[in-house]
């Protein structure tokens, strides 16, 4: 549940196979306005659905997006949601002298698509785990409306 209608972003995102895959993201600024929800779409090929390392895949790719904004993973967890097996990472940034940012991000490979949802703040580690377990518990899975 997000506190208010969320920005819109969609790119054509290259990736290391050689393809542009569809990339669309979501973001909204928290009710305290000291951090940002969003969610993340990313739509594969059909093969990448059918991998058999998808658990390593899924903690490759979530760090990998952590690690490309300035991040660090502090730990990561497996998680499920629905019939979804997913990580769950904790993370922070560091800006120079500017504060600390706190993020908990959860990572699913649902057929092919790869979702991440997450929220960080500048106020603490507890802080962003607390909001970000009422935002996953209102998340999930739907099947897309016919266009």
């Amino acid at each position: 549940m997000l506190p208010k209608k969320p920005d819109e972003k969609f790119e054509m995102m290259p990736t290391p196979a050689n393809i542009d895959v569809p990339r669309r993201m979501f973001s909204c600024g928290t009710s305290d306005g000291r951090g940002t929800y969003w969610i993340e779409c990313q739509e594969f090929p059909e093969w990448v659905a059918t991998r058999p390392d998808r658990d390593k895949l899924l903690s490759l790719a979530g760090r990998a997006v952590i690690e490309s904004q300035g991040g660090a993973v502090r730990w990561e967890i497996n998680v499920r949601l629905q019939d979804y097996d997913g990580k769950e990472l904790s993370h922070e940034h560091h800006e120079g002298s500017k504060k600390s940012i706190y993020g908990l991000t959860r990572v699913f490979l649902v057929r092919n698509r790869f979702y991440m949802i997450g929220l960080s703040k500048t106020t603490s580690h507890d802080d962003v785990e607390k909001e970000a377990a009422k935002f996953f518990e209102s998340f999930e899975f739907t099947e897309a409306e016919p266009e």
